[in-house]
């Protein structure tokens, strides 16, 4: 027997048997109920995935900004003793300002990293109230125990902290 007899055969049982239509017809439609969740359900899953990473790269988008930032507030001169010049400093400042205030808050995923980006601009902002008043003082030059120990301290600690918290987060996203 070839397989068209074979097939031929089994056409005729199947039309013969009126119930065993149905029957076929019965498990198709479940098959295809099944095979529609399934290919539903990979879809959910890949969107899931896919913002998960997008979530990832806007954390750690600002995790390196909060590292620049706190790059750019110590102004580290460790190597050398020397004042610094406060304008520099105030326009270093305002930089930093305006990069924080265009990151779109209502794009980020998690409240936490919108609470520190809030409150290392605040930190930001004070420092550069400091600044801003020494400068007004009539003095140019800021003393460099001055600048870290009394202007940049608390701000420094504030940004530290908020970069560890991110980081966490980072890590949460993993």
């Amino acid at each position: 027997m070839d397989f068209v007899e074979v097939w031929e055969g089994f056409l005729c049982w199947v039309e013969l048997h009126p119930g065993l239509a149905s029957w076929v017809q019965a498990v198709g439609a479940i098959i295809s109920i099944w095979a529609a969740w399934w290919i539903a359900n990979r879809q959910i899953r890949k969107v899931e995935l896919e913002k998960r990473h997008s979530d990832l790269a806007k954390c750690t988008a600002v995790l390196s900004v909060f590292e620049y930032v706190l790059l750019t507030v110590k102004n580290d001169n460790s190597f050398t003793y020397r004042p610094r010049n406060g304008n520099n400093i105030r326009e270093s400042l305002s930089e930093v300002l305006l990069m924080l205030g265009r990151i779109d808050i209502l794009s980020l995923p998690d409240p936490i990293i919108v609470n520190a980006l809030f409150e290392v601009r605040r930190s930001v902002e004070i420092l550069d109230f400091k600044v801003r008043d020494y400068l007004l003082s009539g003095r140019d030059l800021i003393d460099d125990h001055y600048y870290k120990y009394k202007l940049v301290g608390m701000c420094e600690v504030e940004i530290e902290r908020k970069i560890k918290l991110c980081k966490e987060v980072v890590a949460s996203f993993s």
